[in-house]
């Protein structure tokens, strides 16, 4: 309902509507957007990762989607693994993190950081936020050199199961915190 300044709770506002990553197909079908059959799976096999192609006002959203479930299931049964939105392609509104959105001033946006665990990549103006050493699961942020915007916002969460995630949101902690927090990169 509201933006999370805790990077792991993977809280996204997109095109006006939040959702947390895993999140489900349908929850998108549910706020308008609809699946297009060209540039989509049909159906996904059980524990496997596919593609799903919403569309929504003349905008499209391309995501990456799991089925958690034991069978080979239909597109919509699936769930929001990997998203993003940027300028060029996808031109919808994303949010992450306390508020940090695209066409943000890039000083408003490492001041929102401020606090948080990020890796900033040498080549480019990327930020990272990982959720622990796998690196697997992450928000990136990418800042526009010439402009010194936010341009794109990138996130990317898929737990092995969801009873895994179901089971870290309960207990609210990630050992590997104590990791991150001692890895701290803050280039300038």
């Amino acid at each position: 309902e509201e933006y999370n300044e805790d990077f792991q709770e993977y809280v996204v506002k997109y095109d006006n509507s939040f959702y947390q990553i895993p999140a489900p197909v349908s929850q998108f079908v549910e706020n308008g957007w609809k699946i297009s059959k060209e540039g989509s799976d049909t159906y996904v096999k059980a524990g496997r990762h596919g593609y799903v192609t919403l569309e929504k006002n003349g905008q499209s959203l391309y995501a990456v989607v799991k089925n958690y479930g034991e069978a080979t299931t239909n597109i919509q049964n699936t769930f929001v693994t990997n998203l993003s939105g940027d300028f060029d392609v996808t031109k919808v509104s994303i949010g992450v993190g306390d508020e940090i959105v695209l066409g943000m001033p890039a000083e408003e946006m490492k001041q929102r950081l401020e606090g948080s665990v990020y890796q900033k990549e040498e080549k480019g103006e990327n930020y990272f936020i990982y959720s622990d050493e796998s690196k697997k699961n992450f928000i990136r942020i990418f800042v526009d050199k010439d402009l010194q915007l936010v341009r794109e916002i990138e996130v990317s969460n898929s737990p092995e199961t969801l009873d895994e995630y179901e089971e870290n949101e309960d207990e609210k902690t990630n050992p590997s915190d104590a990791l991150l927090n001692e890895e701290k990169i803050t280039e300038e």
